[in-house]
């Protein structure tokens, strides 16, 4: 759906949301005359959190975690002063119990996760990166985070997997060469 913005800009995200809310799952496009401007004004109405996580694939499997309900890959906030590649690197390591570091092979995207609690709008971007993992050790929830189970997803299986997985998600692995 396009909506041209005009002299019309929510002033919270729960705003934009109530004005779209038959669109459920839906994505919006605004088209403005000014859009850094308008950029800008939509990024205000969150507070923003920084995040990275990873793709992580050994042997042609990709690891998965299962939370609230949706299978997920393993990512997490940036802790102060660390950097994207650091912080996803430890993020798949605490979610999924791994004792070795996974590698980094590159970088694949950037995603963003808006969403809200207690009346309080949040933009999550996430970084993502395309890693490896030769390690042979099963795989350990991190139950403290939500996540109720993590298990490395052969091939055949990932399609079964995606249709119960975030939107994001699907771009994740689609932004893989």
């Amino acid at each position: 759906m396009q909506v041209l913005l005009g002299n019309y800009f929510p002033e919270s995200f729960t705003q934009l949301l109530d004005s779209f809310s038959e669109l459920k799952d839906q994505q919006i496009q605004l088209i403005s005359k000014n859009p850094k401007r308008s950029l800008k004004r939509f990024f205000r109405m969150f507070n923003n959190i920084k995040a990275a996580g990873g793709l992580v694939s050994r042997d042609k499997e990709l690891l998965f975690i299962h939370r609230l309900g949706k299978w997920d890959l393993p990512k997490g906030k940036l802790e102060k002063k660390e950097s994207n590649k650091l912080a996803a690197v430890r993020e798949v390591r605490e979610e999924c119990g791994l004792l070795k570091k996974p590698k980094i092979v590159e970088k694949i995207t950037n995603t963003y996760h808006a969403y809200e609690v207690d009346g309080v709008s949040y933009l999550k971007k996430t970084a993502w990166f395309l890693m490896t993992y030769d390690g042979l050790e099963k795989p350990i929830a991190q139950k403290e985070e939500g996540i109720t189970s993590v298990c490395w997803v052969k091939p055949s299986a990932i399609p079964a997997k995606l249709k119960k997985c975030y939107p994001s998600i699907l771009d994740v692995i689609g932004g893989i060469s």
